[in-house]
């Protein structure tokens, strides 16, 4: 069981999204532009309401299910970014890659998860992720932390 856990401890920090900057995410962002056409990639995103951790931080995020059907035969790659923006504040970008191992098998989802901090406030979220195929799910959503 300690081993287990020591893993599971030690593996989490590399699961994490990164903090990107937005002069370097440049080609990135027209992702974000909901105007912006392409194929659409089956996904279901759900919001992860505020809650308040042992730290005294709001900790908040995303669940995606993505259908990996659409997958068989070969490993594909899939990025999100999204942007968190605090009710008259600047926004700040979160960049993840999701690495999907070949398919033989069908009838499987992938499930990621993000996780982010905020502070008291509303806030605006806009969130892309898009495969290696062009396909992109969108989803936007605003939450109160308090």
């Amino acid at each position: 069981m300690w081993r287990v856990a020591t893993i599971l401890f030690l593996t989490l920090p590399a699961l994490a999204q990164q903090v990107g900057n937005a002069d370097k995410l440049a080609p990135l962002m027209s992702a974000l532009d909901s105007g912006q056409t392409h194929n659409s990639l089956p996904c279901t995103v759900e919001f992860i309401p505020p809650r308040l951790n042992l730290a005294f931080r709001f900790q908040d995020g995303y669940s995606a299910r993505i259908p990996l059907d659409g997958y068989m035969g070969a490993e594909r790659r899939s990025r999100i970014v999204f942007r968190v923006t605090r009710s008259g504040g600047q926004p700040v970008y979160f960049v993840d890659t999701v690495d999907l191992p070949p398919r033989q098998d069908r009838g499987f989802d992938a499930l990621n998860t993000g996780l982010f901090f905020t502070g008291e406030g509303r806030y605006d979220v806009q969130w892309t992720m898009w495969d290696d195929l062009n396909r992109v799910c969108r989803k936007d959503w605003s939450f109160d932390a308090h």
